[in-house]
């Protein structure tokens, strides 16, 4: 064989060469890719997941923030709803106390008013017996009584002693008693008769005589 048919033949062969190990080549690249997941499927998947759970652990994290905000709301509005209770149930204490103080308030007041009325009933039965005691100290103040439980006042004896020895007779010692009474404003209540007059003489002249010997006893006992 001649150079140039060397050459044809080495040209020919090598294209045919090359066109196999094309096809070699191309097939089992194609089978590779079939065998193969999709490179972009593959690759995007992963990232996809992680982004997906990024996503999900910050929902969950923002959840988690806001279930402990609630709670700590729900906390706080619990405390104030027993405080409440609290402040509730000491207002309806001190109100029981009130009404109680308010009843018993009432009570002291009608009773009060009884007292009241009870006193207004006493002046004005004292006012009445003040009024009686002053009509009778008025009569009491403007009568003489000659005797008192029965027996002649001990004055009345001396006055008619008195009015016996100044010349004035037994029979007119009542006339003359009751006269000056009167105008002097008052009345005498009793009488003095004759025979009462000499027992007071009789008991006056006893009794000077008793004075008589005990002023001489006792002039003797002094010398």
């Amino acid at each position: 064989m001649t150079k140039s048919t060397k050459k044809a033949c080495s040209v020919a062969q090598r294209r045919h060469i090359q066109a196999v190990n094309a096809r070699r080549q191309g097939t089992d690249i194609q089978a590779d890719k079939e065998n193969q997941p999709p490179l972009a499927a593959s690759s995007s998947a992963p990232i996809n997941y992680k982004n997906r759970i990024c996503n999900l652990a910050q929902k969950c994290s923002r959840k988690d923030e806001i279930i402990s905000t609630s709670k700590g709301h729900i906390n706080t509005l619990t405390q104030a709803v027993k405080e409440a209770q609290s402040q509730l149930a000491e207002v309806q204490i001190l109100n029981q106390n009130i009404q109680q103080s308010f009843n018993k308030c009432q009570e002291s007041v009608q009773v009060l008013l009884k007292q009241k009325h009870m006193l207004e009933m006493k002046v004005s039965r004292s006012s009445d017996q003040l009024a009686h005691a002053v009509v009778k100290a008025q009569e009491e103040s403007l009568t003489f009584m000659l005797k008192e439980k029965g027996i002649y006042k001990d004055e009345v004896r001396d006055m008619v002693t008195v009015m016996v020895h100044n010349g004035v007779a037994m029979n007119n010692v009542d006339t003359m008693v009751k006269t000056v009474a009167e105008t002097l404003g008052k009345k005498v209540v009793g009488k003095i008769d004759p025979c009462s007059c000499g027992c007071f003489i009789k008991e006056a002249g006893e009794a000077s005589k008793i004075y008589i010997v005990e002023g001489i006893q006792n002039g003797r006992g002094i010398g």
